[in-house]
């Protein structure tokens, strides 16, 4: 069913081809148009908090920055008469209340200066030495960050899965959005199924975001990489259909590429992580996209044996071109979610 994933996703990006390059071309442009509109952190922030952003947000000619401890959203910072501010909205505070009730976080709801204020430093203070656990169901987003970490991680002591890092923008963690509705793909069964709104369809600017996408290094090529991460393994969507979407969302990330509508050269180089005057770099004639799906309990080697049997470990379904999308596995440790094993080639 791979294969018929890419065809009606290519259908559905063909028909709507005038929609999406519009709008993707006026994020790009946007973003870029707001490089001398970031917020200058002093202190900066320090692990374990991290900051998170969205691509619309980075539209915005004052974005602001999102900060997450354990993936729980718990302030954002912004700027403020020249100064920077901490903001805790009241959301943020009850929410950090809840999911942090092991010690009292007693910040209150406000704004405040992020270099000078008492509140600012004791809100740092408080993430820092912060011991418990996390006390609500949003455990997927503590698993997200728990592997990005991994992937962060610079040097290869510690860190199994080498030459790999999330994109990020400008430093600032994000999801990749997409305009397509696929995270019930794992449920389809049939072709019939793939032009079932139900199961997967064309969203404009409500579709799914890419869970990680991540650059993969390996000697000179640098090959972009969409990753499905799951918390767990669950027998209504095993690996093998979970990927069902990593496939239509790795399938969007080629044609932005390639449409020079939507600016995709310049796609390609925020990926790289090449924005804000670095030279660019051209698209490879032969453009790998690699896609991966994340989870406990992967036996690997069996799912890529798999896959090889069926032929189906390379897919290159694209008219006239040697662009290819490969599959891989990512095998999680269950405790700390960072990469306990994986796909050969990968």
């Amino acid at each position: 069913m791979y294969n018929d994933v890419i065809k009606e996703t290519l259908r559905l990006l063909q028909r709507y081809r005038t929609e999406w390059e519009t709008r993707y071309k006026g994020y790009l442009t946007k973003i870029a148009n707001n490089a001398n509109k970031q917020i200058a952190l002093s202190p900066p922030v320090k692990k374990p908090l991290f900051i998170y952003t969205t691509v619309s947000n980075e539209t915005k000619t004052s974005p602001k920055q999102y900060l997450r401890f354990m993936g729980q959203n718990v302030g954002s910072l912004m700027q403020k008469n020249g100064n920077c501010f901490l903001k805790i909205s009241e959301k943020d505070f009850k929410n950090s209340c809840t999911a942090f009730s092991d010690y009292v976080c007693d910040i209150k709801p406000g704004e405040y200066d992020w270099a000078k204020s008492t509140e600012a430093k004791r809100f740092r203070d408080f993430f820092a030495n912060y011991n418990g656990v996390k006390h609500n169901d949003n455990h997927e987003h503590t698993v997200e960050s728990a592997f990005l970490t991994d992937l962060e991680k610079k040097k290869g002591i510690n860190k199994t899965l080498k030459y790999i890092q999330p994109v990020e923008i400008r430093g600032k963690r994000f999801q990749m959005p997409t305009p397509l509705k696929a995270s019930n793909l794992h449920s389809i069964n049939s072709q019939a199924d793939l032009i079932n709104d139900k199961f997967f369809k064309y969203a404009k600017q409500y579709g799914g975001g890419i869970d990680i996408l991540a650059r993969r290094r390996i000697a000179s090529h640098t090959y972009i990489t969409v990753i499905e991460l799951k918390d767990k393994y669950e027998e209504n969507e095993p690996p093998q259909k979970a990927m069902y979407q990593a496939v239509a969302y790795a399938t969007f990330i080629r044609e932005l590429i390639r449409s020079d509508a939507a600016d995709g050269t310049g796609w390609y180089n925020l990926f790289l992580n090449k924005v804000d005057g670095t030279p660019p770099a051209e698209v490879p004639t032969e453009l790998v996209i690699k896609c991966i799906v994340a989870m406990p309990g992967l036996d690997v080697k069996e799912l890529d044996s798999g896959l090889q049997n069926k032929n189906l470990k390379v897919l290159m379904p694209f008219n006239n071109s040697k662009d290819r999308i490969e599959l891989y596995f990512i095998n999680l440790d269950g405790n700390t979610y960072c990469v306990k094993d994986y796909s050969a080639g990968l």
